[in-house]
C-alpha cells in the first residue's frame, strides 16, 4: 500500500496517514483515498476511513461542525488546511457530491459510515486562502 499524504483533525485528535487506494485491507490500517483530482490537488478529493465506534480512524466525524479545520500533509511535505463548510448523512449509495465544482480551489469530501450503519457522515471542507 502505497502512502499518499497525512491528515490529522485536532478537534477529534486523530492523525493518520492517507493510502493511495481505497480497499478493505487499506481502511482496516488507515484511512485511504477513494476518488477525486488526488490530495492536495486542484478540485474534489474524496477520502474514506472506517467508523469503527472507538474513535479510531474516522469514528468521530459528525463531531465536526462548520468552521472546524483539517490539514492534509502531501508526499511531497506541502500542507494545505481546509474548513468544514457542511457535515450531513448521506444515503450509502449517493455518491452526487464526490464531483462538483470547487470554483478552482482545493476541495475535500470525508466519509464514513453512521454508528448504526444505515447511512454515511459526510464531511465537506475547502481549502483556507489568505
Amino acid at each position: 500500500m502505497r502512502y499518499f499524504g497525512t491528515i490529522s483533525i485536532p478537534k477529534i485528535n486523530i492523525k493518520y496517514p492517507i493510502l493511495e487506494k481505497e480497499t478493505p485491507q487499506s481502511i482496516k490500517v488507515a484511512v485511504a483515498y477513494l476518488t477525486g483530482a488526488g490530495v492536495n490537488q486542484v478540485g474534489n478529493t474524496v477520502i474514506q476511513g472506517h467508523n469503527y465506534r472507538n474513535g479510531m480512524f474516522f469514528s468521530n466525524l459528525s463531531k465536526l461542525s462548520n468552521g472546524d479545520t483539517i490539514h492534509i500533509t502531501d508526499k511531497t511535505g506541502t500542507q494545505i488546511t481546509y474548513k468544514v463548510y457542511n457535515v450531513f448523512n448521506a444515503n450509502p449509495t449517493d455518491s452526487s457530491f464526490y464531483r462538483r465544482d470547487t470554483a478552482g480551489l482545493r476541495e475535500i469530501t470525508l466519509s464514513t459510515c453512521t454508528n448504526d450503519g444505515s447511512q454515511r457522515t459526510i464531511v465537506l471542507a475547502k481549502e483556507v486562502t489568505n
